[in-house]
């Protein structure tokens, strides 16, 4: 499941987000829900688009709504007890997210730059952040959901 550094910015540099990736990475695991969550994704890229909260982190929780939400049709009790199994996996992922990188969530936060600014993303690029930031949060954000999956 985990991708070399290269091959994620060779993603990055295709196009594909990083929250595309992480869901691209877990396919093999959410099964007919897979071409839709990596398409949905697509557009929490890039901290949403605005260098906001991290497209790792919305991708975890699309894969584990997707993994854990009731399906449409399903009873009351069915609906309860799958909001209470999805909030204990929502907040151990983030309680480990929040741990292994100093309670950031945010793209502005990690990377040190506010990519959409005026020479953000140039920077961030100049200071190799996609790579030494960007490139282990997607493979780290797979390993741990696949752990809670």
């Amino acid at each position: 499941m985990q991708k070399t550094q290269e091959e994620i910015l060779d993603d990055f540099a295709r196009g594909r987000e990083c929250a595309e990736q992480v869901c691209m990475m877990l396919a093999g695991r959410l099964g007919d829900d897979a071409d839709t969550l990596r398409r949905s994704a697509v557009a929490f890229g890039s901290g949403m688009g605005c260098a906001e909260t991290c497209g790792c982190i919305t991708a975890a929780m699309l894969i584990l709504g997707a993994r854990y939400a009731a399906r449409a049709g399903s009873d009351d009790a069915t609906v309860m007890d799958a909001g209470l199994v999805l909030a204990d996996k929502r907040e151990a992922f983030l309680k480990r997210f929040l741990a292994a990188h100093g309670g950031a969530l945010t793209c502005k936060t990690l990377l040190g730059h506010d990519i959409f600014a005026p020479g953000g993303r140039a920077a961030a690029i100049q200071e190799g952040k996609f790579a030494s930031v960007c490139a282990p949060l997607v493979n780290a954000t797979a390993a741990e959901l696949a752990k809670l999956l």
